[in-house]
């Protein structure tokens, strides 16, 4: 531990969380966006929602959403299925990185609709209603602690729908 932040390495090798987090400041604001079919309010916030990406969410789930094949999940795979049903609308924001993390719920609503705008624009539908703070103050109230059993039932459901 180094003045409150895990190092790795040794000597001129160390490598704070905090020099980490910058590395990672840096590098996302060179990274471009996806083609969006996001409305245009989408753009007030992008910017600041990548950046929280690469702060809380990235250092599992990677920049590119993708994360650890059969440890942290693929951003990618079926969120946007998730976003547009009623009940597994919640999921996004009740799993434990996201319910817990510092992220106020305005910026966790933030993050979630740039996760789905750019890791999963082809799932959305027209009508397609972003994740609205209000919406995430309420979800973040149950949070889940058993993600699994649970995530497993809601894409049944949604497979089953089609």
């Amino acid at each position: 531990m180094l003045d409150g932040y895990y190092c790795w390495g040794s000597g001129r090798q160390t490598v704070t969380l905090l020099s980490m987090r910058v590395l990672l400041l840096l590098l996302v604001s060179f990274l471009p966006c996806s083609g969006l079919t996001a409305p245009p309010e989408f753009e007030s916030y992008a910017d600041r929602a990548r950046v929280n990406f690469a702060l809380y969410c990235a250092g599992c789930h990677t920049m590119s959403g993708k994360g650890a094949a059969g440890i942290v999940p693929d951003l990618g795979e079926y969120l946007g299925q998730f976003a547009q049903n009623a009940e597994p609308r919640p999921f996004l924001v009740q799993v434990p990185g996201a319910s817990s993390s510092p992220l106020s719920d305005a910026e966790l609503a933030e993050v979630t609709n740039w996760i789905l705008y750019t890791m999963n624009a082809d799932q959305l539908n027209k009508d397609f209603q972003p994740y609205t703070a209000a919406e995430v103050t309420e979800y973040r109230k149950t949070p889940l602690l058993d993600v699994i059993p649970v995530k497993d039932a809601l894409v049944e459901k949604i497979v089953g729908s089609y």
